[in-house]
C-alpha cells in the first residue's frame, strides 16, 4: 500500500506540474491581452483627438487668404461673427509684413473692441517673436517627416513591426504649397499690390498678343473681368487695423519683405528651417488663372497666458503675412476631454491627462477620469503616452490605468482551473480509496483463508480426539460416553455451520443464492434457535431470554433467518465468555410497519470506530479481545447480505450498560 501511495503521489506531481505551468502561461497571456486591449483603445482615443485637431488644421489651411478681413471677394467674411467660434477659439487675426494686424471682426460694441485690443496685444507678441532668429539657409524642398515608431506591447510585436503613418498624420509631413488664388483675393490681402498686378497683367497680355494676334484683347479683358476689384477700404473696419509698429531687428536680420526672409525660432522648432527663400519672386508670379501665392503648413506659437497662436504663412510677392487663430489652451484641453473621454466607459477606471508643454514647463493641464490615481501617487498598471502631431506637438496625452479590467476569459480560466483541480483531487482520492479498499479487501481475504483453515482444523481436531478416546475405551461409564458423543456432535454441527457459512458467502458473492420466502410470525425461527443453541448455551453458562410480542405475518426465509440468529448468538457466546454476567436476550417485536428481531448480550461491546465496518466482508474488530478470539469475519457479513436480500436492514449499537445489540428490521406485508 505504501508503494501504491508513492506511485499516486508521483503521478499527481507529473500531472499537476505541466497543468500548473500551462495555467500560469495562460494567465500571463490573458494579462498581456488585457493590457494590449486597453492600449489599443488608448491609441484609438488618441487617434480620435488627433483626427479632430487634424480636421481643424485642414479647415484653417483651406480658408481663402482674404477671409481674415471683414469683407472678402465673396461678401462678408465667415469669421466676422465671434459667436460662431468654438469656445476654445479666442479670435482670428492677420499679422501683416509691416507689423500691423487686422481681424475680421466688424462690430464696434465694447466686447468687440476689447477682443480687438486683446488680439492686438497678441499681435505685438508675434512681432517680437518674428525678430529673434538669425537666418540660416533652407533647402528648396523640405524632406518628408516620418513619425518615430511608438513603443509596442509584447502582444502587438508579434503581428506588427512598426506603425505606419495614418491619414491623420499626413499633414505632419507636408511641405510648403503653392496655390493659385483669384486676383480679387490678392487685392483684399494686399491692396498696395493692385497697381503692380495690373502692370503684370498688361505685360502678360502684350506677350500673348505677340504670340497669338487674333485673341489678345479678349483674353486680357476676360482675365480682368474675372478679377473684380473691391473698393477701398478692402480689409476691415478702420478701428480694427493697427498702425505698423517699429520692428526691433537684430543686426544680422533681414526685413520680411526682402527675398531672404528669416524664420522664427518657433517655426524652426516645428520642423521648418528658418531660411531665406530666394525663389519667392519667381514662385509668386502672376498666372493666367490669378495670382500664385505660397502657403506654409500651420504652425503654433506660444503667446502667453495659456494661449497659442495657430497660424500659416502666406507669401505673396516676397511679402509674408501670418494668418491664424488664437487658441485658449485650457478650454481646448477641456474640450478634447469632454468630447472624446468623459462620457466613455473608459473614464470609469482610467485617467486621461492632457498637458500643454514648453520644454519642461506646463502651460496648461487637464485631468479627467479616475483622478484618485494622481491623488494617491500609486504606480499605474498601464501608462500610454503620446505627443500629438504637429502643429499640436506641444500637447502631450497620457492615459493611466490603476487596474486593467479583467478579460472575460480570465473568469472562464479560473472556473476551468477550479473544476480541473477539483476533478483531479477527487479522481486521485477515488483512486487512492479504491486501491486502499482493494488492498484491504485482499488482506482481509487472506486473513479469512487463514481463519477458516484454523476454524476448520479446531473442530476436526476435537472430533478426532474424542473419537479416538471412544475407540480406545477411555469412556468407562455410559455417562462419559454420552458426554464424549455430545462433544463430537456439537463440534460436527459447528464444523457444518462453518462450511455452510463459507458456501453461503461464496454463493452470495456469485449471486447464485436463492431465497425461499414464506409467510410467518417468527415463532418457527425462535423455536428452532432455542432447540439448536440450548445445549451449547447451557454448557457455556449463558442464560437465553426470549421476548416475543404479537407479530403480524410477513415474508422471510426461515432457514436463512435461523442461521443469521445462530451466527449472532455464537458471536455473543464467543466474545462474552469472560463477562461477569452471561445473559443473551432474543427479542422480536413489531414497530412502525416493521418487524425487528434483535440479539442483545452483556459482553464487552464493540469499539466505536468499528461499529460502521463490522458488517463488511472479512472484517473483524481491531481491539485486543478480537485479536485473541477465533473467527472468520464472514458471520456478520452474511447477516448484512441476507437481511438486505430479504428487504431489511441491519445495525449494531452499544448498550447503555455492558454489551451490544444487533437488530435486523424487516418490512411487513403491504
Amino acid at each position: 500500500m505504501r508503494r501504491l501511495q508513492l506511485l499516486i503521489l508521483l503521478f499527481s506531481l507529473g500531472l499537476t506540474l505541466p497543468l500548473g505551468l500551462l495555467a500560469a502561461r495562460t494567465w500571463s497571456g490573458l494579462a498581456q491581452e488585457e493590457q494590449a486591449e486597453l492600449a489599443f483603445f488608448a491609441e484609438t482615443l488618441f487617434d480620435r483627438m488627433e483626427t479632430e485637431l487634424a480636421d481643424l488644421v485642414q479647415t484653417e489651411e483651406a480658408r481663402d487668404i482674404d477671409e481674415y478681413s471683414h469683407k472678402t471677394s465673396q461678401g462678408l467674411s465667415p469669421l466676422a461673427r465671434p459667436e460662431s467660434y468654438p469656445d476654445y477659439v479666442v479670435g482670428y487675426l492677420q499679422n501683416n509684413p509691416d507689423g500691423s494686424f487686422q481681424t475680421p471682426l466688424i462690430r464696434s460694441d465694447q466686447d468687440m473692441i476689447a477682443l480687438a485690443e486683446r488680439l492686438e496685444g497678441i499681435n505685438q507678441i508675434v512681432n517680437g517673436n518674428r525678430a529673434q532668429p538669425a537666418p540660416v539657409e533652407r533647402p528648396k524642398t523640405a524632406p518628408p517627416v516620418v513619425a518615430p515608431p511608438r513603443k509596442q506591447q509584447p502582444l502587438e510585436s508579434r503581428y506588427l513591426t512598426s506603425r505606419p503613418l495614418s491619414p491623420k498624420e499626413e499633414f505632419e509631413a507636408r511641405a510648403r504649397k503653392v496655390r493659385e488664388v483669384p486676383t480679387s483675393q490678392a487685392y483684399n490681402l494686399a491692396p498696395e499690390m493692385e497697381d503692380k498686378l495690373e502692370r503684370e497683367l498688361n505685360k502678360m497680355a502684350q506677350a500673348e498678343e505677340v504670340a497669338e494676334p487674333p485673341k489678345p484683347s479678349a483674353q486680357i479683358e476676360t482675365m480682368l473681368d474675372a478679377a473684380p476689384r473691391p473698393q477701398a477700404p478692402r480689409l476691415q473696419a478702420p478701428e480694427f487695423r493697427s498702425p505698423p509698429p517699429p520692428l526691433l531687428l537684430p543686426e544680422n536680420a533681414l526685413p520680411e519683405d526682402s527675398a531672404t526672409t528669416a524664420r522664427s525660432d518657433t517655426e524652426a522648432s516645428q520642423g521648418q528651417s528658418a531660411t531665406p527663400d530666394k525663389s519667392l519672386p519667381q514662385q509668386n508670379a502672376l498666372s493666367q488663372n490669378g495670382v500664385r501665392v505660397e502657403l506654409d503648413p500651420m504652425q503654433a506659437l506660444d503667446v502667453g497666458e495659456g494661449q497659442f497662436f495657430l497660424f500659416r504663412r502666406v507669401v505673396l510677392n516676397g511679402r509674408i503675412y501670418r494668418q491664424g487663430l488664437v487658441l485658449d489652451l485650457h478650454k481646448l484641453l477641456n474640450h478634447l476631454q469632454t468630447r472624446h473621454f468623459v462620457e466613455q466607459p473608459l473614464a470609469r477606471f482610467t485617467m486621461l491627462r492632457l498637458e500643454a508643454l514648453e520644454g519642461e514647463r506646463i502651460l496648461a493641464l487637464s485631468e479627467q477620469g479616475d483622478t484618485q490615481l494622481a491623488l494617491h501617487g500609486s504606480d499605474p498598471d498601464l501608462t500610454r503616452t503620446r505627443r500629438l502631431l504637429r502643429p499640436f506637438s506641444f500637447i502631450q496625452a497620457e492615459l493611466l490605468c490603476g487596474g486593467v479590467p479583467p478579460s472575460p476569459g480570465r473568469a472562464s480560466l479560473r472556473y476551468t482551473l477550479l473544476a480541473l483541480g477539483g476533478v483531479l483531487l477527487v479522481g486521485l482520492f477515488a483512486i487512492h480509496q479504491s486501491a486502499r479498499v482493494i488492498v484491504d479487501h485482499s488482506e482481509r481475504r487472506a486473513n479469512f483463508v487463514s481463519s477458516v483453515t484454523h476454524e476448520l482444523k479446531t473442530p476436526l481436531t476435537n472430533i478426532r480426539m474424542y473419537v479416538e478416546m471412544l475407540e480406545q475405551g477411555m469412556a468407562p461409564t455410559p455417562e462419559r460416553k454420552r458426554q464424549y458423543l455430545a462433544v463430537v456432535g456439537s463440534e460436527s454441527a459447528r464444523l457444518s455451520r462453518l462450511i455452510d457459512n463459507v458456501l453461503e458467502f461464496s454463493r452470495l458473492e456469485r449471486k447464485k443464492r436463492s431465497l425461499n420466502m414464506r409467510e410467518g410470525n417468527l415463532s418457527d425461527v425462535l423455536e428452532e434457535v432455542d432447540r439448536v443453541m440450548a445445549e451449547k448455551l447451557h454448557q457455556e453458562g449463558f442464560e437465553l431470554v426470549v421476548e416475543k410480542e404479537d407479530i403480524p405475518l410477513f415474508r422471510y426465509d426461515c432457514e436463512v433467518l435461523v442461521g443469521l440468529v445462530l451466527n449472532l448468538l455464537e458471536n455473543s457466546v464467543k466474545f462474552g465468555a469472560n463477562a461477569p454476567l452471561k445473559r443473551i436476550t432474543l427479542r422480536a417485536k413489531a414497530e412502525g410497519g416493521r418487524v425487528e428481531l434483535s440479539v442483545s448480550d452483556t459482553g464487552p461491546g464493540i469499539a466505536a470506530r468499528d461499529l460502521k465496518r463490522i458488517f463488511d466482508d472479512f472484517s473483524r474488530g481491531e481491539d485486543e479481545m478480537t485479536r485473541t478470539t477465533k473467527g472468520t469475519g464472514i458471520g456478520l457479513a452474511l447477516v448484512r447480505k441476507f437481511t438486505e436480500a430479504m428487504g431489511g436492514t441491519v445495525r449494531a449499537r452499544n448498550n447503555q450498560g455492558p454489551g451490544c445489540t444487533v437488530s435486523m428490521r424487516f418490512p411487513l406485508m403491504g
